[in-house]
């Protein structure tokens, strides 16, 4: 048995956002399969999107931690606890070309659970998706700071209130 066949799905995951979290930017690409989605929350990207929105993630929120647990593995399929932490120290440039200006915003968001998934043959990851809370992941980073989904701009949808003390943490629109 080769070392690769000895990675179980749960340490592919972890060593990635660990990865993410050291600033080892470089070693993200190898990690994803070429066909990786992530879906969740007015939200579905590519390899290539999902690696931008890091990339642009990192420079804004220096200090962006996933603070991530996994909670149940089957076969390739990776249930993990996530609650995203950090503060908004540069601009984040959007990747349809907008811009969040700094907001020195603290983010502290609600734990959410995600299904990941990863190859068992390459090992690599293949799929990111969120799944539960009306709250936390990587669009409610953008919603913290300002920004509305194309469904808020329009008035088709509001975000709901939140009932924790966290909420001064969001900007008024």
């Amino acid at each position: 048995m080769s070392r690769a066949q000895d990675i179980r799905p749960d340490q592919v995951i972890l060593e990635f956002y660990r990865n993410f979290e050291n600033d080892n930017l470089d070693k993200l690409p190898d990690m994803l399969s070429e066909d990786f989605k992530a879906t969740g929350r007015n939200m579905q990207l590519d390899k290539q999107g999902f690696l931008q929105l890091l990339r642009n993630l990192k420079e804004a929120i220096p200090d962006l931690r996933f603070n991530i647990s996994v909670d149940n593995i089957n076969e390739g399929k990776i249930e993990v606890s996530a609650r995203i932490t950090g503060t908004h120290r540069n601009d984040l440039k959007l990747l349809d070309g907008d811009v969040i200006r700094t907001t020195n915003i603290r983010l502290n968001l609600p734990q959410e659970r995600w299904e990941l998934m990863v190859d068992p043959r390459t090992k690599k990851y293949i799929h990111a998706g969120v799944r539960g809370s009306e709250e936390g992941g990587l669009s409610n980073i953008l919603h913290a700071l300002g920004a509305k989904t194309k469904h808020e701009q329009k008035g088709e949808m509001q975000r709901p209130a939140r009932a924790e003390p966290v909420q001064e943490q969001y900007m008024t629109m």
